[in-house]
């Protein structure tokens, strides 16, 4: 179980959830690959800072990792950590990954848009207390049936298999060096049985080819590809569609009005909660970029400046 000062550790110290995913994936690894007790954790293992969007945690600690990097990305109040993680955790139990929570919370189990939460920053009303409205929000989603999540997602257990299936060869399994009064010669593999060095070569890529072919089938990033530069973080949202045309329709009205404003908060806010940037990111280019800013255009039809279009959108969340 968590400690007692993990839970009421403010959700924006990231050191916790990290913590708690790099210790569940070591002990998954571990368990299946006996070899690797010892070893120093996995690169990929290091890179989770965040519980994943679409994986469902299965065990206490896991579900106390993926509530705090919930309640950390919707950005909510962090004085009742202890509270948001008991509300979340049957939704936990019952399947739901934090995708699905988010969905739920924007969403009517009719698929109707729902009205969010917000602390009452600026000129807007709060929407009363954070847990009040959960529990409002998903009581229509328990009569319909916690037993199916709006958005399906993948049992740890499974993903960790996968990824370690994927992305799990940095990790070398140990071999006991020979003691002193053995012939070192005894313990080397016999080269001839490897083919030669060009074969090996060869055998080498091809296993890499593969690994990267699955890596691009779940959109992953390649290890060592060369890629072009990584487009501005500032803009990665303009590739949303609902971003892109809240941006659109905001530029071209002659005098904006407050649904303008509010929509494009609206995309940039549901954006942010999705991950949707994480997901950008490795899907966009420069050139993609451009032509959406280019269809972002005032009522005159001169084209709006990309720095203009990155203050807005950060201005937005």
């Amino acid at each position: 179980m968590p400690d007692e000062d993990d839970m009421d550790t403010p959700t924006g110290d990231h050191n916790v959830a990290a913590r708690i995913i790099t210790a569940e994936l070591l002990a998954t690894l571990r368990r299946d690959r006996p070899a690797a007790d010892g070893a120093p954790a996995p690169s990929w293992v290091r890179a989770v800072r965040e519980w994943p969007g679409r994986v469902v945690p299965e065990t206490p600690e896991q579900i106390h990792a993926a509530a705090l990097t919930l309640i950390s990305r919707a950005r909510w109040p962090q004085t009742h950590v202890r509270d948001l993680v008991h509300a979340l955790t049957p939704l936990y139990q019952a399947g739901w990954c934090n995708t699905a929570i988010v969905h739920a919370l924007d969403h009517e189990p009719d698929g109707t848009r729902a009205m969010p939460w917000h602390d009452g920053e600026g000129k807007d009303a709060p929407r009363g207390e954070l847990l009040a409205f959960l529990d409002k929000r998903l009581h229509r989603w328990r009569i319909a049936g916690l037993h199916t999540p709006p958005v399906l997602g993948t049992p740890f257990g499974a993903w960790a298999a996968r990824m370690h299936e994927l992305r799990g060869d940095d990790v070398r399994d140990h071999v006991p060096r020979p003691e002193a009064s053995t012939t070192p010669t005894e313990h080397l593999p016999d080269r001839r049985r490897r083919g030669t060095p060009l074969g090996r070569v060869r055998a080498r890529n091809t296993r890499q080819d593969n690994l990267d072919a699955d890596l691009r089938k779940l959109g992953g990033h390649l290890p060592g590809e060369d890629t072009p530069a990584p487009v501005d973080p500032g803009l990665v949202l303009l590739a949303a569609p609902d971003v892109h045309r809240a941006l659109v329709d905001l530029a071209r009205a002659t005098r904006p009005h407050r649904h303008h404003v509010d929509a494009l908060r609206r995309a940039v806010r549901r954006a942010h909660l999705e991950n949707t940037a994480a997901t950008l990111t490795s899907s966009v280019d420069h050139d993609h970029l451009a032509r959406l800013a280019a269809e972002v255009t005032r009522a005159d039809g001169t084209p709006v400046p990309l720095g203009a279009l990155a203050q807005l959108i950060d201005k937005a969340w």
